[in-house]
């Protein structure tokens, strides 16, 4: 035992790991791809200035920094820059020029591992992420796309921030149509402009914040999740969505929470929860300038202190069942303030104003209005199309033709003031 532990010191003093350190390329090493061969866990490989045409495969690397010293310009073939079966790996500051293929930037089945600066331009897309978990996309700029800036498929744990995208298809994707979700990721302050398709679209991942990001000036949708299937269990909040000819936020999943957004100058509708798994929350939005409709909600969801102006359809339309609207403000919507349709719909403390059309149109049995507010109704006040519903300590005033309009009949009254009644359509 003695002799053996004395061997292994004398081994050791003969041959001691390699320390870490930094590489420089060229001076310590001539090409990328050689300082990489050399490498060991820690060490940090510093590329000067210029133009280097090779693509730069990092494989199973442990604990590696790759950073551009000044303006460093990677040339080569799909992908230029490949991190694969890699943990902790970290890439700064380079220019990728792809010569053919369409992603030059591509992760897979790493870990721990960090994108951070890139820049990226042409026809082309930009970074491919997939099976990899604990990645940080970081300040990167893509330019003129005509793909993805960034598609992540199969992933978890992602982090893109501060990112800016000028003119994509589509600034991040996650999820392949449905196939290969990502979970428990987030996409903060980033900033889109001029996407095709849309700034952000997710087609059916879940554990999702995306916040604090600007989309503008593009021909698609704004934020966009649940595309192809269902998201669940995410946040969308603190974005900016402006001057876009596609709608806001478009939203096919349940349990996603909206909430203080600001969106403006829409070509579609703003917030609009097109298949809903239910229990969404549509929180203390702002919107103005919708071409459709404002706010649109189904099945168990929620829509409480958002303010919609100059919606040209519709300013909020619950579709559902089981609902909650309350405490909105709806001012100058070019058709109808307020729709209610499905059933068991509460709609409480609610103000519209200035509707061209009518102030609040229920179309459907079962539900009830408690203290809300018609101002300047075009038309009616409250307008009933169906039986069976409960109106409380309602108000119209200032409307257009009746505060109240009563076709159908068969509904219940209590302490309510109406400026006018339709005397053809008693309650």
């Amino acid at each position: 035992m003695v002799r053996t532990a004395l061997a292994v010191f004398a081994v050791t003093v003969l041959c001691p790991l390699a320390a870490a350190g930094t590489l420089k390329v060229p001076a310590d090493q001539p090409t990328i791809a050689d300082a990489l061969a050399a490498a060991v866990p820690g060490d940090v490989i510093l590329v000067s200035a210029g133009t280097y045409a090779e693509s730069v495969a990092i494989t199973g690397k442990r604990l590696l920094t790759l950073q551009a010293k000044g303006a460093v310009v990677l040339q080569g073939a799909e992908p230029v820059l490949q991190i694969d079966d890699c943990v902790g790996v970290e890439v700064e500051g380079f220019t990728l020029a792809l010569d053919s293929g369409d992603a030059p930037c591509q992760v897979t089945g790493s870990k721990d591992c960090a994108l951070r600066q890139l820049t990226i331009a042409g026809e082309a897309s930009g970074v491919r992420l997939q099976d990899s978990s604990n990645v940080v996309v970081s300040d990167c700029d893509f330019t003129g796309l005509t793909g993805v800036a960034l598609f992540a498929t199969g992933c978890a744990r992602l982090l893109v921030e501060k990112c800016t995208v000028d003119e994509a298809t589509i600034g991040i994707q996650f999820g392949d149509f449905g196939e290969d979700p990502v979970t428990n990721s987030t996409v903060s302050r980033n900033t889109f402009r001029d996407c095709s398709v849309a700034g952000f679209q997710d087609t059916g991942g879940s554990v999702l914040l995306v916040e604090r990001n600007v989309v503008e000036d593009g021909a698609g949708d704004g934020l966009s999740l649940g595309s192809i299937s269902d998201t669940e269990l995410s946040v969308v909040t603190r974005n900016t969505i402006r001057d876009l000819e596609g709608a806001g936020i478009p939203i096919r999943g349940g349990a996603i929470t909206v909430d203080r957004n600001v969106l403006t100058d829409l070509g579609g509708n703003g917030i609009d929860v097109i298949h809903g798994g239910g229990s969404n929350r549509i929180l203390s939005n702002k919107l103005a300038g919708m071409a459709g409709i404002g706010i649109s909600a189904g099945d168990d969801d929620v829509v409480e202190a958002n303010s919609v102006k100059q919606a040209a359809v519709v300013g909020i339309q619950a579709n559902g069942a089981r609902m909650l609207v309350r405490g909105n403000q709806v001012k100058d919507a070019g058709d109808i303030g307020l729709t209610v349709n499905g059933s068991e719909v509460l709609v409480e403390g609610n103000t519209v104003s200035g509707a061209a059309g009518d102030a609040f149109k229920v179309l459907s049995s079962g539900h009830t209005l408690v203290d809300n507010v018609s101002t300047k109704a075009g038309a009616v006040g409250f307008h009933l199309h169906a039986s069976g519903n409960t109106l409380c300590s309602n108000r119209s005033k200032a409307s257009g033709s009746f505060g109240l309009q009563d076709p159908a009949g068969g509904n219940t009254y209590v302490d309510n003031v109406f400026d006018t009644e339709d005397p053809a359509n008693l309650p």
